[in-house]
């Protein structure tokens, strides 16, 4: 994937942070600064690229999880990426966005909660019961013959 990168002539940059199961932050920054800020945060990246033999000058375009060390105005990451490129895009991550917005909606709107509980509740019963899969599946056929859905 890397050679297939190096042969770009551009190309993006996705970035966040990893978390894993006891919640300790993966992103070693501590390890060898004192911060983790804008800068540091940026010349980890840049020097990864580098290590990478990645043509810095080619990145256009950069992605995070919109925390602000990472969009800030005057100080983030991706400003600092700007300065050096002018050309870079940066986007916060559709995904991010979306399991924010989602999170967010689920938690305050009872009737998605509570048919989310149902809908997992009904799949749960047919997936470790293979009769009533079956079940099921037959009762649907009548039904769709029944009201001509085919």
């Amino acid at each position: 994937m890397l050679e297939n990168v190096r042969r770009s002539n551009a190309f993006g940059l996705m970035t966040d942070e990893v978390a894993e199961i006891s919640v300790k932050e993966k992103l070693n920054i501590l390890e060898k600064h004192n911060a983790a800020n804008a800068e540091t945060i940026t010349d980890l990246l840049l020097e990864e690229l580098e290590s990478d033999k990645l043509d810095v000058s080619k990145l256009t375009g950069f992605s995070s999880d919109g925390a602000s060390v990472m969009v800030e105005n005057k100080t983030g990451v991706a400003t600092l990426l700007r300065d050096k490129h002018p050309c870079l895009i940066n986007i916060h991550c559709v995904c991010q966005k979306l399991v924010l917005s989602c999170a967010d909606s689920n938690e305050s709107i009872n009737f998605i909660k509570n048919m989310e509980i149902i809908l997992r509740q009904v799949w749960q019963l047919f997936e470790n019961s293979p009769k009533k899969m079956a079940v099921y599946l037959k009762n649907t056929e009548r039904i769709e013959k029944y009201y001509h859905w085919r």
